[in-house]
């Protein structure tokens, strides 16, 4: 779930050419960049399964040829912390509706501790740059909205979306300006949230495509 303009899909199917991929994003520019990269032409003549769409799964139903309890893995990262913090609980729930019982979350965003929140949150409310909604969301100038999570907001989303949790935690990373010659704190989301084995299990044999 928000592909981009693929700089993950494409890593990943380097080094394992067997994967295909549900890529789709809210934005059809950055799908059309996707399909004009080089990559592309050979990333769908070796993973024929392989769909690039436009979707935003927040406002849209989801399309007719994605399959329910079925993707083993989804990869939301630095995704969910551009939404809305009410819409959470419902992204969870359509990724988990297409996972196959056993499928899992990959999560990464930026945290609460995120030397970025900080620098938003010392903006005047007024700024033209950005307005602070609450301690942790800030919405810029543009619309596009900033939000920093905490393991504990995402605790809550997995227990609403029935998910089990094996792995929320902080991760945090030291950046280096050489040229500034200046350290820079970042702080981090990992998280891996699995659906349960025994979650529509009635439907599986029915869906599961292989």
């Amino acid at each position: 779930m928000g592909c981009g303009v693929g700089s993950t899909i494409f890593p990943l199917q380097e080094k394992n050419p067997n994967l295909n991929f549900c890529s789709f994003d809210f934005s059809e520019e950055c799908i059309n960049i996707l399909k004009s990269r080089e990559e592309y032409e050979n990333l769908m003549a070796n993973n024929p399964l392989t769909k690039v769409f436009v979707w935003d799964p927040v406002t849209e139903d989801s399309p007719d040829f994605i399959p329910e309890n079925y993707f083993d893995y989804c990869l939301l990262i630095f995704v969910l912390g551009s939404i809305a913090p009410h819409l959470h609980t419902k992204v969870f729930d359509v990724l988990k509706r297409h996972l196959k019982p056993g499928g899992s979350i990959l999560f990464r965003d930026h945290a609460v501790g995120d030397i970025k929140n900080q620098i938003f949150s010392n903006r005047n409310e007024k700024s033209l740059i950005s307005k602070k909604v609450s301690e942790n969301y800030h919405i810029r100038r543009d619309g596009t909205q900033a939000i920093f999570l905490s393991t504990e907001h995402m605790e809550n989303i997995c227990k609403e979306s029935n998910l089990v949790i094996d792995t929320n935690k902080y991760v945090n990373r030291q950046t280096t300006n050489v040229k500034l010659g200046t350290d820079t704190k970042r702080e981090f989301i990992k998280g891996i949230y699995t659906k349960p084995l025994d979650d529509n299990e009635e439907n599986n044999n029915n869906n599961n495509i292989k």
